[in-house]
This record gives C-alpha cells, sequence and structure tokens, in this order.
C-alpha cells in the first residue's frame, strides 16, 4: 500500500518504502523522495527536513567515537580512522600449496593463492563458478524457499527467517533499506555444490573428509562448502572460526578486506575478556591487541586460507560473491581443543560451534589407530606436528570422557530428572556432560586398551622422530626398528 509523503503526494502515483520523520516538524517523508540512503540515515541524531533547516539548523549526526550508534557506515569508519600493519604473508601459487609444505612449515600463518598464469585455478585442483555467477544463479540452484540466515550489519544480528527468493530481491534492489550480509549459506547438499570443489589442500586434511564414517555420511558435518553474499559497506565483526578450524575463501566477484591478529596466549586472552564484556559494543577489539592488526584484501579470483585460531574481522568493500568452507586437522589439534574451550569459556551458543566436534574427535582417534594397526607404518608419514597433535587429541577426548563417566547412569537414565543447565562438574553442565557421554562411537567402548597403545605408540614414536630430525643421525629405517624395539618393552 502506498503512502504519499508531502513531497510526493501530488504525483499521480507516489513513492513507497521507508519514511524518515524530521524532528523539528514531525512530518514525514520517503528516503527515496529525500535522496537519502538508509546508511546514511543512521548517521543522524536528529533530522532536520529541508523545510526547518532555516531555522532549526542543520540534521546533527552522532560522534563517529559513538560506537554504539547502530549505523552500518559506523563500521567503516572505524576501520578508515586506523591505521593497520600490511600483512607479511605469503602469495603463492596454487601448485606450490601441497600437504607436504604444510606440514614441514606447520601452516602457522594465512596463505593468499593467486590464480595461475592462465587464470585459472587447476594449481589449487578447485573448480569455482566464474565471475558472471550471480545471487540469482543462487537462488535457482539452490531454491527461492530455501531459509537462510541474514546478517543486519548495523547490530550485527541475524535474522533467520528469511528466503533466498527474499535475498535475492534484496540483493538486486536499490538503494538498500540497510546494510546486509550472508556468511552462513551451506550448500554441500544442493545442486549448486556439483559445480564446485574445493581446495585440493583442503580436501587433504579435512577430517570430516578423511575420518567421518562412510555408512554415517547422513549425521556428518556439514561446513565445507558455504556461499558468502556480501553488499558494499557490509561487515562482518572479530570472530574466531567454530571449534578453532581453519578457513578457505575463494572471491568469486569483488573483494574482502581481513583484519587479521594472531592467536597469541595475550590475544586469547584480550579476545575472551572482550566476548564476556557487557561493554563489547563499545569498543573496537583491533585497538586492545598490543600489535595493531595485519590488513589483507583479497581480490576477484584470489583465495585466503587462515590457519587455526587466527582472529579476525571482514569487510566488504564492494559488493561481492565468495565461496568458502571451514575444515579441523591434525596440523593443529591443540589450538583446536583450545578454542573449543573458549566457546565454553564465552557462552558460544551451540549453533555457533563446530557441529559433532567431540563425536568428530573420537572418529579421528578410531580411524589413526585403525589405520596404524592395519599397516603398521601410517604414522611415519606424519608430521613431528601432527604426531604431537594427535597425542593432545587422544587426550582431549579421554580426559572429557573420564570426566563425564561418574554421571552416566544419572544423566543417560530415561527417568532423569536433571535439568540441562544443572552444574554438575567443573562448571559443565547436564546438557554438555551428555554431549559428551553420547559422542563416543559404541566401536571405541571396547578399543579403550587400544587407545592407550595408540597414545603410547604415538609418544614413542614422536620421540624417536622428533630425536632423528634434531640429530640427522638416524635414518628412516633405523628409526623405525628403534621404534619397534621400543614397542616390544
Amino acid at each position: 500500500m502506498r503512502d504519499p509523503c508531502d513531497l510526493c503526494k501530488s504525483q499521480k502515483v507516489p513513492e513507497t518504502g521507508i519514511q524518515i520523520c524530521c524532528d523539528a516538524c514531525n512530518i514525514c517523508y520517503h528516503l527515496t523522495c529525500l535522496k537519502l540512503d538508509i546508511s546514511a540515515v543512521e548517521t543522524f541524531e536528529k533530522y532536520h527536513c529541508p523545510n526547518c533547516e532555516p531555522t532549526a539548523g542543520p540534521s546533527t549526526l552522532f560522534s563517529l567515537d559513538a560506537k554504539t550508534t547502530l549505523s552500518a557506515l559506523r563500521w567503516k569508519d572505524m576501520l578508515e580512522e586506523r591505521t593497520f600493519e600490511d600483512h607479511d604473508f605469503l602469495t603463492m601459487e596454487g601448485k606450490d600449496v601441497t600437504l607436504d609444505y604444510l606440514r614441514s612449515t606447520g601452516f602457522k600463518k594465512p596463505l593468499v593463492v593467486k590464480l595461475d598464469k592462465n587464470g585459472s585455478t587447476k594449481g589449487l585442483d578447485m573448480s569455482m563458478p566464474s565471475p558472471s555467477f550471480t545471487v540469482d544463479d543462487v537462488k535457482t540452484s539452490v531454491g527461492e524457499m530455501h531459509t537462510v540466515g541474514v546478517i543486519d550489519v548495523a547490530t550485527q544480528s541475524e535474522a533467520d527467517d528469511w528466503t533466498l527468493g527474499r535475498w535475492a530481491e534484496y540483493f538486486n534492489t536499490e538503494p538498500k533499506d540497510r546494510i546486509r550480509n550472508v556468511i552462513s549459506l551451506e550448500v554441500s547438499n544442493t545442486s549448486l555444490a556439483k559445480e564446485i570443489k574445493v581446495p585440493r589442500i583442503v580436501r587433504e586434511l579435512d577430517w570430516v573428509r578423511n575420518f567421518w564414517p562412510v555408512e554415517r555420511t547422513y549425521a556428518q558435518p556439514k561446513v565445507l562448502l558455504y556461499c558468502l553474499m556480501g553488499v558494499e559497506n557490509s561487515y562482518t565483526d572479530f570472530h574466531i572460526d567454530f571449534g578453532g578450524s581453519s578457513v578457505f575463501y575463494h572471491v568469486v566477484s569483488g573483494s574482502k578486506i581481513f583484519y587479521v591478529a594472531e592467536p597469541t596466549p595475550e590475544n586469547l586472552e584480550i579476545y575472551i575478556n572482550w566476548c564476556n564484556s557487557p561493554e563489547r559494543n563499545k569498543s573496537f577489539l583491533g585497538d586492545l591487541f598490543p600489535r595493531k592488526c595485519f590488513k589483507v584484501e583479497i581480490k576477484q579470483g584470489d583465495t585466503l586460507l587462515i590457519p587455526s585460531g587466527w582472529i579476525h574481522a571482514v569487510f566488504t568493500p564492494e559488493t561481492s560473491v565468495v565461496f568458502g568452507g571451514n575444515f579441523v586437522h591434525s596440523l593443529h589439534v591443540p589450538m583446536q581443543c583450545k578454542i573449543a574451550q573458549i566457546e565454553r569459556t564465552t557462552n558460544t551458543p551451540l549453533k555457533y560451534r563446530y557441529p559433532s566436534f567431540e563425536r568428530l574427535s573420537w572418529f579421528v582417534v578410531l580411524g589413526v589407530y585403525k589405520k596404524e594397526k592395519k599397516s603398521k607404518v601410517y604414522l611415519f608419514s606424519l608430521s613431528t606436528a601432527e604426531l604431537h597433535g594427535l597425542i593432545e587429541l587422544c587426550k582431549y577426548v579421554y580426559s572429557r570422557q573420564v570426566l563425564a563417566l561418574p554421571f552416566e547412569d544419572t544423566i543417560l537414565s530415561p527417568t532423569s530428572n536433571v535439568s540441562d543447565e544443572s552444574v554438575l562438574v567443573e562448571d559443565y553442565t547436564a546438557r554438555e556432560i551428555r554431549e559428551i557421554l553420547t559422542s563416543m562411537p559404541s566401536e571405541v567402548a571396547y578399543l579403550f586398551i587400544g587407545w592407550v597403545e595408540l597414545l603410547r605408540r604415538l609418544a614413542l614414536f614422536s620421540t624417536v622422530h622428533t630425536a632423528a630430525n634434531q640429530t640427522h643421525h638416524y635414518t628412516t629405517y633405523q628409526a623405525t626398528d628403534i621404534w619397534h624395539e621400543e614397542l616390544k618393552g
């Protein structure tokens, strides 16, 4: 229904849409009639219409330093007011991003990967849509009635009642009523996934792909293929990806700017305090770190790989379509376990945590045990970091089971009346204890002896492996002989 304002009521077809009311005369006008965009309107503390400006003065704006101003543009202003470190991360060709390379370097810093010299992504063994791919193509492939979470950039809040049809209409309409962003549309189970192949290095590292049982594919975490769609000036505030997962981003069209901070103990402590602070919305996290954030810009055709735990915010300088995904792996186990604990500390809602992280961790322990038992040489293919990581993973899942087992009869009993939020031990709630208890695959129940043997093998082999690397004294065969002699003990 059209509701004419003072500026368009004389028109045969009045304008429609959002209106803004003058704080002096209380008369309301369409933004389109005033030729104003919603993002500009959000900066007004008091609005004075053209008729009132001569007597009431010009409209007044919120202070750009008032971080609580609910304006989408406040993020852009905050970023432009600050300086950031130019990143020193490697820019590589896809063919050079190999499993051996990441094992040798530990994948400790983000990597920027450019298109091959012929403009393709074959070096990464990756397939992506062409730059002409649009939001309408997403709607067609996934379905216009498919629901999607939409972020309101001004408030950083998510509405989960949108459909892709509604999103496409918003995306293609000018001017925008608000600045919005989509970052959680997972498309693995849609026809769109048939057109896409994630980078080879991601496929080789990803725990889900390598350890989740094929017969349970229906229940595996679906986090490896997201379609991210953001209009100009979209912003996602600082965060760590769930479960300490590593991330890849490929820009199909447009560009993105990342502001990243290394997950040092000091930075992680600052991040935790910021997340828990009631004043969180009044401070820019990047100001709190002892060292400035790194600024990383990726453009159309670029791919960015971010390691576990890196704290980052993302700004969209131009309307963009990006494909990305999350993966957990054996190179970063200690950090992944640490971030999982931080998510508990900061009361991160379950919907924003890595799905089935506990169960996946058990499948990895079980899978490594089976591979080593079958081949006797599987561990020799792993780096020292992976071996130490698997030891940490064994400790992680085992210690949590030990924590939870005393409550098994109480929690899992059909007649249990324990409230989900009841705190049972070490600030773990009944819901969390139940999740731990039910995460252990049934085949693990009779393999606890196997778990101990795996841990023993890992520890012994890792010690020999490290000694060989440090002294260059042992050949691979000599290390193998020493290892097997130790195992006889």
